[in-house]
């Protein structure tokens, strides 16, 4: 059995990132919509920390060195790398699928 990774760090991008869809649902919809898509999110990557490899690699996003996976929550893509060696997941950015993809990819 694979051991599970000691935490789950979300990197400062994808933490600003989060603060921007919570001010965004805040505006349009209010506080508890804001909050619920948020919390949607955040335990959305709760499953890393059993099954780390479980998302879909990014083939665009990735190169020798990095394999970037993703998770899908509703709308949003969750990128996120995970180091075998520290057992560590990186939640890296969250991104809103409606908009332009290569807005994405120029992250």
């Amino acid at each position: 059995m694979e051991e599970s990774p000691k935490k789950v760090e979300w990197m400062n991008p994808a933490k600003d990132r989060l603060f921007e869809i919570f001010e965004f649902w805040e505006e349009v919809a209010g506080f508890e919509k804001a909050d619920e898509v948020v919390d949607k999110l955040v335990k959305r990557t709760r499953i890393l920390e059993r099954s780390p490899e479980i998302g879909t690699i990014e083939p665009k996003a990735s190169s020798r060195v990095v394999t970037v996976r993703y998770l899908i929550e509703g709308h949003y893509k969750i990128s996120y790398t995970y180091e075998r060696e520290r057992n560590l997941v990186q939640v890296r950015d969250v991104f809103d699928t409606r908009q332009d993809p290569d807005r994405y990819y120029k992250l």
